[in-house]
């Protein structure tokens, strides 16, 4: 894409996604063994080794597909930066808060409702508890801007900001008890490391984007050198610390494209490429062999999809409700919107099913519910969306912050 007009409007593109996804899930099932044995060969096929150094293992397609994600979260952090600054959706201390407190509850209730449906029907699967606690950013924003929000409402920055904090908190909660060999030390001096590196490199005046990708590969190497299994979040400190203007226009906003700061170039340089590595994760990740709906998958989708919508809404309105503020233009009745989006877990749900099951025949209750919360969350989300109040449209937002810039001034 070399237009800017190319690239203003950029959105997640779901249909593709979801097409990928469900090719994934056709060939591992139903179209027959020699495709299903194919499929499964390509995921194990060998790329290279890594060095020593970097933790010495063999790099299969499956684990580059998912390494190459690290590339999706440095945009997405990006983006959420962005929104940070003033004329962002996010822009305020109290706006911030609000996505983190929901965020909370849409971690703490789904546990909950694992750990106590786990042991009045299925104690075998009491380990599985961190499971349902995952959304899956790239599914979650992709349905939230196909059915129901603009790609710049605010809405959507407050979902990005929630399943971001979601995805950090669920690399805590596994890096705390199912860490298995990752050394932890590890993984926050290498975090910390390639955050300094880039403040120092933003102070002596670097501003093109690529010099910036060389702490954030350094994250990689770091991440796989402590033996993290899935490294998709070893650019994060790279992107927090990227040089940027002093104002921003919101969330996948069509920017001013005069803009030449190095937070707004990045995110232009790499969004394209993004898209081809959402839908590969999609088809490396989708391929579960189908187990029947069992009351070990209706538990993990209840603990998924409802657990979600209650946690997230309830913390949400708590928190607001003791004097913190939704973002200008959300309405109450998005936040059962994002809410409902949010019970899509999906391929972080399957990373995490994998880490705490491994190849056992317990995984198969949770990775099919994993894989149905695709269909069922987003089915349910536009449930929600239609017999709701519909959400501002962006040029009723767009007054509103009028009106708002012209109080502040009067």
């Amino acid at each position: 894409m070399s237009s800017g007009t190319d690239t203003q409007h950029w959105s997640l593109h779901p249909g593709w996604i979801f097409v990928s996804a469900v090719a994934a899930f056709a060939m591992a099932n139903f179209m027959g063994e020699s495709i299903a044995h194919a499929y499964e060969e390509l995921l194990h096929t060998v790329l290279f080794a890594l060095p020593e150094a970097m933790g010495g293992r063999e790099v299969t397609v499956h684990f580059f597909a998912a390494s190459l994600m690290a590339i999706f979260f440095y945009v997405v952090t990006a983006e959420f930066r962005a929104s940070l600054l003033s004329g962002g959706a996010l822009d305020s201390l109290s706006k911030a808060a609000v996505p983190i407190v929901g965020c909370i509850g849409g971690v703490v209730v789904p546990v909950a409702f694992q750990m106590i449906g786990s042991a009045q029907f299925a104690p075998d699967q009491s380990a599985g508890w961190a499971i349902p606690s995952a959304t899956d950013i790239a599914f979650a924003l992709a349905v939230a801007t196909a059915l129901m929000f603009s790609p710049k409402h605010p809405a959507v920055a407050f979902l990005l900001t929630l399943a971001l904090v979601d995805d950090i908190i669920g690399m805590i909660i596994l890096l705390g008890w199912f860490r298995g060999e990752a050394n932890v030390l590890m993984i926050v001096g290498t975090f910390v490391a390639t955050a300094l590196v880039t403040l120092t490199m933003r102070t002596l005046g670097f501003t093109r984007p690529v010099w910036y990708f060389i702490p954030a590969f350094g994250g990689l190497i770091g991440f796989l050198a402590a033996g993290v299994e899935e490294p998709v979040l070893s650019m994060v400190g790279v992107a927090l610390c990227l040089p940027h203007s002093q104002y921003d226009s919101g969330m996948f906003a069509s920017r001013d494209f005069s803009q030449r700061d190095t937070l707004n170039r990045t995110e232009r340089l790499l969004k394209p490429y993004v898209h081809a590595i959402t839908v590969a994760f999609a088809f490396v990740s989708a391929g579960v062999v189908w187990q029947g709906l069992t009351a070990d998958t209706v538990l993990y989708l209840v603990a998924l999809i409802g657990g979600k919508l209650a946690g997230i809404s309830a913390f949400t309105f708590i928190a607001v409700a003791l004097g913190l503020s939704l973002p200008l233009g959300m309405r109450k009745a998005d936040v059962f919107r994002i809410a409902a989006a949010g019970g899509i877990g999906f391929t972080v749900a399957l990373l995490v099913t994998g880490i705490v099951f491994g190849g056992s025949d317990l995984a198969n209750g949770p990775a099919t519910a994993a894989l149905l919360s695709v269909p069922l969350g987003a089915g349910v989300t536009f449930l929600v969306h239609l017999v709701l109040p519909k959400p501002y449209s962006m040029s009723d937002i767009e007054r509103m912050r009028v009106g708002e810039e012209a109080l502040s001034h009067a």
